[in-house]
């Protein structure tokens, strides 16, 4: 009985722990997702209010996102992969199939 129970609170730990990761992971997915979309909102507006001016400064601001792209693109996919990684499988499945049985 008394390794169950210890057993018990090992699994409880874990997923506490796995659940603060998650949660701090997708934090920061939220972050950037709110920020592409501000940006993406502002251009937006500046093509409704001043297309010209806006479509022409768009080729120098394409040429700025490339490069962050090499210099952050691995931060993103870290980032990204941080949220769920491959192949591993989240504890709360398993723990709610137990208790539904």
């Amino acid at each position: 009985m008394r390794e169950a129970v210890q057993r018990i609170y090992r699994e409880r730990k874990a997923l506490v722990a796995s659940v603060k990761d998650t949660s701090s992971a997708l934090a920061k997915l939220d972050a950037v997702l709110l920020t592409v979309t501000l940006i993406i909102i502002i251009f937006l507006c500046l093509l409704i209010f001043n297309r010209a001016n806006t479509l022409s400064s768009l080729v120098p601001l394409a040429t700025i996102i490339l490069g962050f792209s090499f210099v952050f693109g691995h931060s993103a996919q870290v980032l990204f992969e941080s949220v769920r990684p491959a192949g591993s499988t989240l504890h709360m499945d398993t723990v709610w199939d137990t208790y539904r049985d």
